[in-house]
């Protein structure tokens, strides 16, 4: 008789760093939503002052939280979180205040070209983005687990930077492929829309017209960085978990992983449409600029580790099998 071997990650399920780690997430979203879109709206302050780097920061850190709980497995478990004090929340507020700033500061930069023209203020700007981050660390884990971390952890996380450096890096390359996948996206969210009773006009190369609200099918419709991420994870999963892999079962699922992947991006731009003919398109227009992908992958990569996860690892041996 066998029971089913559940892995690293799914033995943090239901944990109380799971949900931590889940409402880090959730106010990176919040943060990185309002600062981002106000950013994007302003188009001459993305690239000229150096805001664009900032557009793939949820994946790299998403990337390398999971990459980190990977390498650490369940010893990471074994660093209790203590529950909340008054330090939780006064750099709770020091969110607060580092988003005020960067709203205080970045409307200065609007009468300049480029960031040597106001560097003081173009780096005051960008510490209030950086200190936003960290204050959300701290609201969230507190000083004293974070030093724990490095104290115990310092070889994993160093790997675990590096990884989502060469992850950023790479990714510059398969990025290129997001016009193939934007059109496979359009055709699909066209035909779900006259499916459901809406005139659609397709404007080539990627313009997708409805009444009262057009929307371009760019690359952050196209869910190569959903795609590329999963599929970078899943590799990983398969180095560490190497030795226990029902390898056939691996391979098999990889495809319909990269599918059901793809679906969802599809589902989250129809529903965005949906919000910017029922609802309003300045909405739509901010919610395709939001890490709302990071939060559908994060839903999608959980599922995947309490329903499929366990199914690719061979069972132990002497127990009942479930």
């Amino acid at each position: 008789m066998h029971t089913q071997s559940k892995g690293p990650l799914l033995n943090m399920i239901k944990t109380p760093l799971l949900y931590r780690i889940m409402l880090f997430v959730l106010l990176f979203v919040l943060i990185s939503g309002v600062t981002g879109s106000w950013l994007i709206a302003q188009k001459k302050l993305l690239f000229p002052f150096h805001f664009g780097i900032y557009g793939s920061a949820g994946k790299v850190i998403l990337f390398s939280i999971i990459s980190f709980l990977l390498l650490t497995k369940d010893r990471i478990l074994g660093i209790a979180l203590d529950r909340p004090t008054w330090r939780n929340f006064l750099w709770g507020a020091s969110i607060v205040v580092n988003v005020g700033l960067f709203f205080f500061f970045a409307p200065g930069l609007i009468g300049s070209s480029q960031f040597s023209d106001a560097p003081v203020l173009s780096l005051l700007t960008h510490a209030t983005l950086w200190g936003a981050g960290m204050s959300i660390v701290l609201a969230v884990f507190g000083w004293k687990y974070m030093f724990q971390v490095w104290d115990r952890f310092r070889k994993e996380l160093v790997i675990s930077l590096s990884l989502a450096i060469g992850f950023y890096f790479s990714f510059q390359y398969i990025f290129k492929l997001w016009p193939y996948l934007s059109g496979v996206v359009l055709v699909a969210v066209s035909n779900m829309l006259m499916l459901t009773g809406f005139q659609v006009q397709i404007i080539r190369p990627l313009t997708l017209l409805v009444p009262g609200f057009a929307v371009t099918i760019g690359e952050y419709c196209s869910g190569i960085e959903s795609m590329f991420l999963i599929s970078v994870l899943y590799i990983m999963i398969g180095c560490i978990e190497w030795q226990k892999l029902r390898f056939k079962r691996y391979f098999l699922l990889f495809p319909l992983l990269l599918i059901g992947m793809f679906g969802l991006n599809i589902i989250r731009v129809y529903g965005i449409i949906l919000a910017g003919v029922w609802i309003s398109p300045e909405i739509a227009a901010k919610l395709f600029h939001t890490y709302l992908g990071m939060i559908l992958f994060m839903v999608y990569f959980v599922i995947f580790l309490t329903w499929a996860y366990p199914s690719l690892l061979q069972p132990k041996p002497g127990k009942e099998q479930i």
